[in-house]
């Protein structure tokens, strides 16, 4: 009976073992990068994880650092936003609430961005989002 991990010449099969380490080592970089852009705070702890403890995969790294200043961005814009729906709340009714609409369209465009930074990331891409892309490609 032959050997299952010999090849037709008797001798074990090192290249496959090579292409299959290769396709899972690839699979486990975009997973990586795809969580890295997961909402309700996974993705950011992810990230922040990811930025601190790979040191070799710049893939990894460069969806880490993005994710990290899209985050940033969200919640700067998401605190500004809250302060001048509280304030507009005192000085008008209605325009504190166009504030907190604005704030809610803001969250879903956030999420729309992730869930789309995360089809990239699966797929293997590094998108550069405008501003943060190149802050994020120095950094790695």
């Amino acid at each position: 009976m032959r050997d299952p991990q010999r090849g037709a010449d008797g001798d074990f099969d090192t290249a496959g073992k090579i292409r299959r380490t290769r396709r899972i080592w690839v699979w486990l970089r975009t997973w990586a990068g795809l969580l890295c852009y997961v909402p309700c705070c996974i993705g950011l702890i992810f990230s922040i994880v990811a930025a601190i403890v790979e040191k070799q995969s710049r893939f990894v790294r460069f969806h880490a650092f993005q994710s990290l200043l899209l985050h940033g961005v969200f919640i700067v814009v998401g605190v500004v936003l809250q302060v001048l729906s509280v304030v507009f709340t005192a000085v008008a009714v209605l325009l504190g609430t166009l504030v907190w609409l604005l704030l809610m369209l803001v969250g879903v465009a956030f999420l729309g961005v992730t869930i789309f930074l995360m089809i990239k990331a699966n797929a293997g891409e590094e998108l550069e989002l405008p501003v943060i892309g190149p802050m994020a490609r120095q950094w790695v």
